[in-house]
């Protein structure tokens, strides 16, 4: 699966499981103070009330944690996005002055389904590069930019 796939992909994964862990620490929110409120109207005996009250800190403490490493797989895709970009950038400068077996690897990180049919080639791009080559062809790269 190319990289690009697998990066969007996870981006998607991420934000789905951030949204569940955060469904899941308010529900447990809601938990300590229900069992906070059991406890101080003597509906459980207190010995239940610390156990249960410290399972569900231990789970919040938990989903915290696992919040931070979303956050941060969030900020490292950002960064690749921001990388991809800058790539591409210089990307013919990089591609002229690389040896054969380097711009082989260019071409199959952009392009796939490479056919040549005598003097005439085909292609399609690889995601994400296919979205900015759409933005290049169209111009709303630059229009976009220079909006005011």
């Amino acid at each position: 699966m190319p990289s690009s796939v697998r990066i969007s992909l996870n981006r998607s994964n991420c934000k789905a499981e951030t949204q569940k862990l955060q469904k899941e620490y308010s529900r447990n929110e809601t938990r300590l103070h229900q069992i906070y409120e059991d406890r101080l109207n003597d509906i459980i005996p207190q010995d239940f009330f610390l156990h249960k009250f410290n399972d569900i800190q231990n789970r919040q403490q938990d989903i915290l944690v696992d919040l931070e490493k979303l956050g941060q797989k969030n900020h490292d895709y950002i960064q690749e996005g921001i990388l991809i970009l800058e790539l591409m950038k210089d990307i013919r400068k990089i591609y002229e002055n690389a040896n054969f077996e380097n711009k082989a690897k260019i071409l199959n990180v952009l392009l796939s389904n490479c056919e040549l049919k005598g003097a005439s080639t085909s292609f399609y791009w690889n995601k994400p590069f296919d979205i900015l080559f759409e933005m290049g062809e169209t111009e709303k790269w630059g229009s976009s930019r220079c909006q005011t």
